[in-house]
């Protein structure tokens, strides 16, 4: 559950005020990192925490994962655009009546506020133009690249948007096939190589959102050399891309890629420091590692990681409190592994009503930390608690992603194991048949979830005394977490000790001591 978090719901786009801080921190010297503010009349941080506002909402509404929530058509797109110059109240920003009363404010000292805007910046532009003319130049071709991208991306938005009008289509598009179109699109960027780098990693995050990780990982692989070339292996674009990388390859169970990716993001970000890159950027690569421990078993170095992590996030004033709610939740089921249940569930409650105020109850964060709840209460024996939150997690991931998707089928197999666990076996087979079928079907035949439904199968077909039905599982099972984890993984050495005892009650003893576990030599 921790994985299917992180690459399927946990990571929202990145805001445009985070791209601004972004293209900041790789400018090759603070006089350049602060050139292009004062040509705005304003300072960096100010600059960002402008664009903070009704900016970054509009571009997350377009982004949302949630049909609903998005706007529906073009022309409310533009719309908002258009409020959003005249200064009145946008519709992707939450209604209040502070938010209106700060608008009105804002539209109405507009004279005394842009007269003394106007005189500063003239003060100063005057000023440098003096002293630096050609750094001036330099920042004024900046200004005008960053403004050709963003019409760009803005026409391409506007294009996705137009192709889901159904005066234009009549057939309803799903969100695939309307990254399928845009693909083509971005192919004829070559000359604006910025633009179709960016987009290039946005479409393969969607992608890979979507449980397309092959196609994600395909564009991503297309974005990182675009961004080595424009901006050197050592910045901010480049370990991003490096990060999306990592989650797409956990995703098709290649671990050993995943590491190198994450391990070559995480150095970037610590060279960088977190004054350049940000908190939050450091903070998820440190997690992005604790994920890789945890998927290798490796718990000790997973919550050290997670811990650090958290510990960033909690720790500077640059931080958004919804960054919080990813790497609490991994740390809080790593503490369940370390059967540490009761250390966990305050964890994750905190991440749970973190991710309800910040993200909205319908987000699918909030059903992922749900999920992961319950499992703390599957391991404390308290039942009751466990399925009621499931059975909602169950509903809302199948409202959200329909039945082929990878999130229900951990949630199946959550549910399976719990019915297990109360030893209602004849319930559960079928939510782990289930599970196994989407896994198989979303996931490919070699990915390490797909062994470890198998084996949660096997295992119920064994509790309940099948030792014949549960052999053809359990052997499955093996023969992918050898390959994919190791002969000596946990996930492999437990497989084998549960096909010990299907041998044993089927008296099949040499096969039994076959895979029975074997002494030092």
């Amino acid at each position: 559950p921790m994985e299917l978090h992180r690459k399927i719901c946990e990571e929202p786009p990145t805001r445009p005020s985070d791209g601004v801080l972004e293209v900041l921190a790789e400018a090759p010297s603070e006089d350049e990192q602060t050139g292009v503010a004062p040509l705005r009349g304003t300072r960096p941080a100010a600059l960002i925490q402008a664009l903070r506002g009704d900016l970054d909402q509009i571009v997350l509404k377009c982004l949302r994962k949630e049909p609903e929530r998005r706007y529906a058509s073009a022309g409310q797109l533009a719309d908002d655009v258009r409020r959003f110059l005249e200064g009145l109240p946008v519709t992707a920003q939450p209604d209040s009546v502070g938010y209106r009363v700060r608008k009105f404010v804002g539209r109405h000292r507009v004279g005394v506020g842009a007269g003394a805007v106007a005189a500063l910046a003239v003060v100063g532009f005057a000023s440098v133009m003096t002293l630096q003319s050609a750094r001036l130049a330099d920042e004024r071709d900046r200004t005008r690249r960053a403004l050709d991208q963003a019409e760009e991306v803005s026409e391409f938005l506007v294009g996705l948007f137009e192709a889901a009008n159904p005066e234009e289509q009549p057939e309803r598009l799903t969100a695939v096939e309307l990254l399928d179109q845009g693909v083509d699109r971005v192919e004829a960027l070559e000359e604006q190589p910025e633009v179709q780098a960016a987009m290039f990693y946005a479409m393969g995050r969607a992608y890979t959102s979507l449980g397309q990780w092959e196609r994600g990982g395909s564009l991503l692989e297309r974005a990182l050399p675009i961004h080595r070339d424009l901006h050197g292996d050592t910045s901010l674009a480049v370990a991003r891309t490096l990060g999306a990388l990592g989650q797409a390859r956990e995703q098709e169970g290649d671990l050993d890629a995943m590491e190198t990716f994450f391990r070559e993001a995480l150095g970037i970000y610590q060279a960088l420091g977190d004054s350049a890159s940000g908190r939050a950027p450091l903070a998820r690569g440190l997690s992005d590692l604790g994920v890789l421990h945890f998927q290798r078993q490796e718990l000790d170095a997973a919550e050290e990681f997670l811990e650090q992590a958290v510990a960033l996030l909690r720790g500077g004033p640059d931080v958004e409190r919804v960054d919080l709610g990813g790497p609490l939740i991994n740390l809080g089921i790593t503490r369940i592994r370390l059967g540490d249940p009761e250390g966990a569930e305050p964890i994750l409650r905190e991440a749970l009503a973190i991710t309800r105020e910040e993200r909205g109850e319908d987000h699918p964060v909030v059903a992922t930390a749900m999920n992961v709840l319950a499992e703390a209460h599957l391991a404390q024996e308290q039942y009751d608690e466990a399925q009621t939150l499931l059975d909602e997690v169950l509903q809302r991931r199948l409202a959200l992603y329909g039945e082929e998707h990878p999130a229900v089928a951990a949630v199946l197999n959550n549910l399976a194991q719990l019915l297990r666990t109360r030893q209602r076996y004849d319930e559960a087979l079928p939510y782990a048949h289930r599970a196994v079928e989407i896994q198989r079907a979303t996931q490919g035949a070699n990915h390490p979830q797909l062994a470890l439904g198998l084996k949660n199968l096997g295992n119920l077909y064994l509790f309940k005394g099948d030792f014949a039905g549960a052999e053809p599982f359990l052997l499955e099972a093996l023969a992918i977490n050898e390959v994919a984890l190791g002969v000596d993984h946990p996930q492999s050495e437990s497989t084998r000790g549960s096909l010990v005892r299907v041998y044993e009650g089927l008296g099949r003893t040499e096969e039994a001591a076959r895979y029975a576990p074997r002494g030092p030599d």
